[in-house]
């Protein structure tokens, strides 16, 4: 009877270890993030037809890992793009959320121009203001 019981547990925890290997396989893969090693304040640039200037900090969404290197190699051209992009833009334009959003497809397409950049998913900004 003992063995029995013994048996039943192992065959229960096992059956379980295995479900649980299953669904954590099935989740998709968690998003990867670059941030710019010279990110770590904002970036500032002038706005189109305004005084006033937009601050922000570019992170890029990209998949999967093992694309360090050669991101760090073309970061002056993904800020360059970056930033070209968001000059051209009016005070009214980035002040709509958005033309914000849509400035990510945007600058990718500048980008495809000048490097490889099937792995990058997304352009994103974060502490995105007007002063």
């Amino acid at each position: 009877m003992k063995k029995a019981v013994i048996v039943l547990v192992c065959a229960l925890v096992l059956g379980g270890s295995a479900g649980a290997l299953l669904y954590i396989k099935s989740l998709p893969p968690r998003p990867v993030y670059y941030t710019f090693k010279n990110a770590k304040e904002s970036f500032t640039s002038d706005i189109a037809g305004s005084k006033k200037h937009v601050a922000f900090t570019p992170y890029l969404k990209i998949s999967g890992k093992g694309h360090d290197r050669e991101l760090e190699k073309s970061e002056s051209i993904i800020l360059s793009a970056i930033l070209f992009s968001i000059r051209g833009k009016t005070e009214d334009e980035l002040s709509n959320n958005a033309v914000v959003r849509a400035l990510s497809d945007e600058i990718l397409l500048s980008l495809s121009e000048h490097m490889e950049t099937g792995f990058i998913e997304a352009v994103l900004f974060s502490r995105f203001f007007i002063a």
